[in-house]
């Protein structure tokens, strides 16, 4: 990863930045470098260094989101978003860009291109976000066409060839078609199963675009960043917006699926419906509503448990700790029976945390070392109440590396 030279250009102008750590305050100050490692900020108490894999997000002070963006949005396989200007095909490779932004890559990589905005024709929106979620044979050419007075999409399957400016190239059924770029409203692309390269995070751009990162590099007056599917970007410093470590460092509980998920209400459920109701529920209550603790800001992300739950996670890869704020949700508090249950979560080798939950105690922080652990252990067991309003949940529950 070569992102040394990357602050040393910002330094000349003393670029201001705002870190923001996975846990503990945000550090500001003049960014003084980075390395492979960790990043510098000089500060009033002297120069900090923050690893970055402790890191959530760095802002750059004084950059805010532009209200223009290029009218091409584009996907790669990598999770890449751009807002161009520009896109071009030729020889299996794409170069996009905007202004003085240059990006190329191979054209094997990208998911998706859409020539126009959609913003004023939410019917056309619709039937677009629905190819998305198909699967073709080929290559999909998207266009839309009058009918009776209004646009209708339509789509054809084959393979795509060469665009410029003015002409996009595409084979269907043995016939090479040549339509005006203008006609075509996007393409959808046949992508096959290809390695991904691992990222160190997400360079945010002013314009709304998000680079999945592999490595970064300064060359001259622009930063030079390498995304996990391969493309390489030019980017002026004056587009960018910060870079975000969260995507490559957090990984929600809630993003996971368990290996293991038992449910025992304490009386039983004879119907198959009834029994539903005691599923965990992954970012929303078991009413459908944000997960809210009291005194607490809404959580977008988390678990909702009733007793008895158990749940069991076996990780594919390596983190250090785990992280949430846990207590009794906030709309079954004030319960005629007052809640009470048994929390415990466990390693593959010890038990990590054991308390009992009620609906008097403030919400409180859970911070587990995770350090060799390859299975997680979550038990949510009934406790004086039976499980009469037992929820519990877990807001922002999160492993982190």
């Amino acid at each position: 990863m070569l992102l040394a030279p990357l602050m040393a250009t910002l330094l000349a102008s003393a670029i201001v930045v705002e870190a923001t750590p996975l846990a503990g305050d945000k550090v500001q100050g003049e960014l003084a470098g980075i390395s492979a490692e960790s990043l510098q900020i000089a500060t009033a108490d002297g120069v900090r260094q923050l690893p970055l894999t402790g890191l959530k997000s760095v802002s750059i002070a004084g950059a805010t989101p532009s209200s223009q963006s290029g009218e091409i949005a584009v996907e790669l396989i990598d999770g890449s978003q751009l807002r161009v200007e520009r896109y071009q095909v030729a020889k299996g490779e794409v170069t996009v860009g905007a202004g003085d932004m240059s990006l190329t890559g191979p054209a094997n990589t990208v998911k998706w291109v859409r020539f126009r905005s959609l913003e004023k024709e939410p019917a056309i929106q619709q039937g677009w976000d629905q190819l998305l979620q198909r699967e073709f044979a080929g290559d999909c050419l998207a266009f839309t066409k009058e009918v009776d007075g209004a646009l209708v999409l339509e789509r054809l399957e084959g393979a795509v060839g060469a665009i410029d400016d003015q002409v996009v190239e595409f084979t269907y059924q043995g016939d090479t078609l040549r339509p005006k770029r203008e006609r075509v409203l996007g393409l959808i692309y046949l992508v096959a199963k290809r390695d991904i390269g691992a990222t160190v995070g997400s360079v945010l751009l002013k314009d709304g675009s998000t680079l999945a990162a592999s490595s970064l590099e300064l060359a001259g007056d622009k930063l030079r960043v390498t995304t996990g599917s391969g493309w390489t970007a030019e980017l002026p410093a004056d587009r960018l917006l910060g870079l975000d470590f969260g995507s490559s460092n957090i990984t929600y509980l809630s993003d996971l699926k368990p290996t293991t998920v038992e449910v025992e209400p304490y009386y039983g459920a004879t119907l198959d419906s009834e029994r539903q109701t005691y599923l965990p529920r992954m970012d929303e209550d078991h009413h459908g509503a944000p997960l809210k603790l009291v005194d607490q800001a809404p959580a977008l992300k988390g678990l909702a448990l009733r007793s008895r739950t158990k749940l069991v996670y076996r990780f594919d890869k390596p983190y250090k700790r785990l992280r949430a704020m846990a207590g009794i949700a906030e709309h079954v508090r004030n319960s005629v029976v007052s809640p009470h249950l048994v929390l415990s979560i466990s390693s593959d080798r010890k038990k990590l945390l054991e308390r009992d939950v009620t609906g008097d105690d403030a919400p409180f922080e859970i911070d587990l070392d995770l350090e060799g652990v390859q299975r997680l252990t979550i038990v949510v067991d009934y406790g004086k109440s039976q499980d009469v309003a037992d929820f519990l949940q877990l807001c922002n529950a999160r492993l982190t590396k």
